[in-house]
């Protein structure tokens, strides 16, 4: 008889439930009863959490004012407990130099006697020693030539020469080398520091001559001279081919001083 089958005369059970301390095998889980548990500990704890209340309250903070007062007979006695209190405290008394009255007599009568026992001061006098004397020998007595005479004579000064001003031309736009004509033409006015002063810029349109067409003052078309420098911009006569290549050029005008026998500036 194998021991699944065999039975227990007693309790009329298999031996292997027999070895159990408790039959869980042979209670199964009831879906219901789960829920039961659930249910009854999630109410628990709800009750739980609505009728507990935590508080924290701050505690307040109180110093007790409070002082002892010891009264002290007057007299000897009394006198001596004070200085025992006042020297055996944080702060003991001290002697001060200053308030002795006798500080103040004591110095002006120290001072007095160093300032009449020291000497007044007087300085030494000394002689500087003389110089070296000087090892450079003379080349000749004094007031004497040395060198030989100069056989240049001295020319008598040149006076100054007359100088004029002259507008001359500087290509402000990317031009070929030698586009700027090589003369140019006689300023008809006279020329002031103030016009000198004032920079000037014309955008030119060339006829296929080289002449100006159309003159377009740039900046300073309202200032003073403007009118005579454009005047004298439409006079410059430009290479020809620079006008079959570049038929607007922008060009700046300036000013120099130069003789005036000189050359015709460019």
């Amino acid at each position: 008889m194998s021991r699944k089958h065999a039975h227990n005369g007693g309790t009329g059970l298999p031996l292997d439930r027999q070895e159990l301390m408790f039959p869980w095998r042979d209670r199964m889980p009831s879906r219901w009863r789960m829920l039961g548990a659930f249910s009854l500990s999630l109410l628990f704890f709800t009750v739980l959490l609505t009728t507990v209340r935590v508080r924290i309250a701050p505690t307040n903070t109180w110093i007790e004012r409070k002082a002892s007062v010891i009264q002290i007979p007057a007299g000897a006695e009394g006198r001596e407990w004070s200085l025992k209190a006042l020297e055996g405290g944080p702060f003991p008394t001290r002697f001060e130099p200053s308030d002795w009255p006798g500080i103040a007599i004591s110095e002006s009568t120290a001072l007095k006697d160093s300032a009449a026992a020291r000497p007044a001061y007087q300085p030494e006098l000394r002689d500087l020693p003389s110089p070296p004397p000087s090892r450079v020998a003379a080349l000749t007595d004094k007031g004497e030539r040395f060198f030989p005479p100069s056989p240049k004579q001295p020319q008598p000064p040149t006076e100054p020469k007359a100088w004029k001003t002259v507008p001359v031309l500087y290509a402000a736009s990317k031009l070929p080398d030698g586009s700027l004509p090589d003369k140019l033409p006689p300023f008809p006015n006279a020329i002031d520091a103030k016009i000198m002063a004032e920079p000037w810029r014309f955008m030119i349109r060339l006829q296929p001559g080289g002449g100006v067409a159309d003159c377009l003052p740039l900046n300073g078309a309202d200032r003073a001279g403007a009118a005579d420098i454009e005047a004298w911009v439409r006079l410059v006569r430009f290479p020809p081919a620079l006008s079959a290549t570049h038929p607007w050029i922008t060009v700046d005008v300036g000013f120099l001083n130069q003789p005036d026998h000189g050359p015709d500036p460019r």
